[in-house]
């Protein structure tokens, strides 16, 4: 089994819709960076993955990806990479075109990501503006027609959540392989929607919901090392997946002008690869040795008895302003 580091690289802030749950709070192409520069950051990436032995699993997003002015070409250049095992890109859909998705179907490792909170129209627009649903539409069809794999996207809300189901089942009926569920943290623009974060009793609901679509027994603690889940859809079959959390110990996050956060949703700077090293973050943030060290948590989380688990450092950090105290979220306990 290859062994990965996992980075979400937002290459551009740039994006043509606001959405409400929007982590961001800038839209400027100000921090953008040039292709050469990108290339140079990542031969810093590059060079900490030989000194570790490991592979790299790599996922563009945004802001909106597709419109960076280089995004093909970095793209090009990746799936060259001898290093990279895995490429991803994550975008709204807004601009699959034809041109855009036969390109896309040049590189068949190349997993395709959209996101979308709804089903239909309205609540669709209610996230994402006026005008964006067609466009939606226009773009999984066309990366349909392309034969191009599509995993949906979905972030969890408290006024969303009951509509998971009907979101899944648009999914398959719309062809995707795969639905990633994910819980909205409120960080940028998503701040005004604070209060939306979903309940410790729907994200139980959610829970139980998972596992009875996949016809396991309804046990959440097994599900509950796990930070995201994905559904897999196999001919009749559904499987379910979960993302164990990666802050510090195989991923991060990279922003448009190099800085470096432990991931997207824990926006707190631990360095720059435009003028640090990967390698010396990694090693010696102070940041990152607390988060591998269960004893600086607090609460529940430090006396935890479930393996692999710190909790959702993320999730502490936006709602209690500490992202070493304990996460209320957590499936275990009333």
């Amino acid at each position: 089994m290859v062994q990965s580091f996992h980075i979400q690289w937002h290459i551009t802030d740039i994006c043509n819709c606001r959405c409400q749950h929007c982590y961001q709070d800038s839209f400027s192409p100000a921090s953008q960076l040039s292709f050469s520069a990108l290339v140079k950051i990542f031969e810093n990436i590059k060079d900490f993955l030989q000194r570790k032995k490991v592979k790299l699993t790599v996922n563009l997003t945004g802001g909106e990806p597709l419109l960076h002015p280089d995004w093909k070409r970095l793209l090009e250049f990746l799936s060259a990479q001898p290093v990279v095992h895995q490429l991803g890109l994550i975008t709204n859909g807004h601009f699959l075109d034809s041109q855009n998705c036969h390109f896309l179907s040049r590189f068949p490792g190349c997993k395709l990501k959209i996101s979308a909170e709804a089903a239909e129209e309205k609540s669709y627009e209610f996230f994402r503006g006026p005008g964006r649903w067609e466009k939606f539409l226009q773009g999984i069809e066309q990366a349909r027609k392309t034969g191009l794999e599509m995993t949906l996207m979905f972030t969890l809300l408290e006024i969303n959540a009951d509509r998971l189901e009907e979101v899944i089942q648009f999914a398959w009926e719309q062809k995707f392989h795969n639905v990633i569920i994910e819980r909205f943290i409120p960080w940028g623009k998503g701040q005004l929607l604070k209060k939306s974060v979903i309940s410790k009793q729907k994200w139980k609901q959610t829970g139980k919901f998972l596992l009875k679509v996949c016809g396991m027994e309804e046990d959440l603690s097994l599900l509950t090392p796990y930070r995201a889940f994905m559904l897999v859809k196999k001919k009749n079959t559904i499987n379910l997946l979960g993302a164990s959390c990666v802050l510090g110990k195989d991923g991060l996050a990279l922003m448009p002008d190099g800085t470096v956060y432990p991931c997207r949703r824990f926006p707190l700077t631990i360095g720059n690869l435009r003028q640090q090293s990967l390698s010396e973050i990694w090693e010696n943030s102070p940041i990152l040795k607390m988060l591998r060290t269960r004893i600086f948590l607090k609460g529940k989380c430090q006396s935890c008895q479930v393996k692999n688990c710190p909790g959702c450092r993320a999730f502490a950090y936006a709602l209690e302003g500490d992202f070493l105290e304990e996460d209320k979220l957590c499936f275990l306990g009333d």
